[in-house]
């Protein structure tokens, strides 16, 4: 009858099935088995679709590649890598809204299964992390994810926002995979496109200098 305690177990579960399935995954590219990979990767979650970002699915491609001697095993692997802990990363920053959101709605169960599931997902980035803010900075912020859970499992508000304001210093700047050429071509290209558009929503909701609600909607938006 405990819900708090039952949702942490599935997401500290589902997030330890995720570490596995990545780790095995990488593992049967770089080995060139492509049959041990392709497994691996129905083991994964992905980024949610918006209407300006699609769902990442690099890694499945990068493995038909190399199945068909279009990628070597090494290419692969980084393409691989990279999707997946973008993915990752995602999901991360997904659950730490969720914690807080669901703190202000009242949603106890939901906030413990948010903060765990980003603790989880942290496991899966804290190598990439690692590499980048070295082991101790590692090992600082794993505590504070650590502390994030066990308050949000005990209903701890005080603690929660404490965790939560030096996660938010942690992650700052941090990227968990570097932007591909393609990736950022596309993304200015999306600057670009949006840049543009300012000039003509801005143009649609003011008259004679006064605005009205139809211009905030639409740079809000943009």
């Amino acid at each position: 009858g405990d819900h708090v305690a039952l949702d942490s177990v599935r997401a500290r579960a589902w997030t330890a099935v995720l570490q596995i399935g990545a780790t095995q995954a990488l593992l049967g590219i770089r080995a060139g088995d492509v049959k041990r990979a392709r497994a691996w990767l129905l083991v994964r979650e992905y980024r949610k679709p918006t209407r300006f970002s699609r769902a990442g699915a690099d890694a499945t491609l990068a493995v038909d590649a190399l199945a068909k001697g279009k990628l070597s095993a090494r290419a692969a692997a980084e393409a691989a890598r990279v999707d997946l802990l973008d993915t990752y990363q995602t999901r991360l920053r997904a659950a730490l809204e969720t914690v807080d959101d669901a703190g202000t709605r009242g949603f106890d169960v939901r906030r413990a299964g948010s903060a765990v599931l980003a603790e989880g997902y942290f496991g899966i980035l804290a190598p990439s992390y690692a590499a980048q803010r070295g082991t101790p900075a590692r090992h600082a912020l794993s505590r504070e994810f650590s502390r994030l859970a066990a308050a949000a499992e005990t209903g701890n508000g005080a603690a929660i926002r404490a965790a939560r304001a030096e996660i938010d210093r942690g992650l700052e700047g941090f990227r968990a995979a570097p932007l591909s050429e393609e990736e950022t071509l596309r993304r200015a290209g999306q600057l670009q496109r949006f840049l543009s558009l300012v000039p003509i929503e801005y143009e649609r909701g003011v008259d004679g200098g006064a605005g009205g609600g139809q211009a905030g909607a639409g740079l809000h938006t943009v």
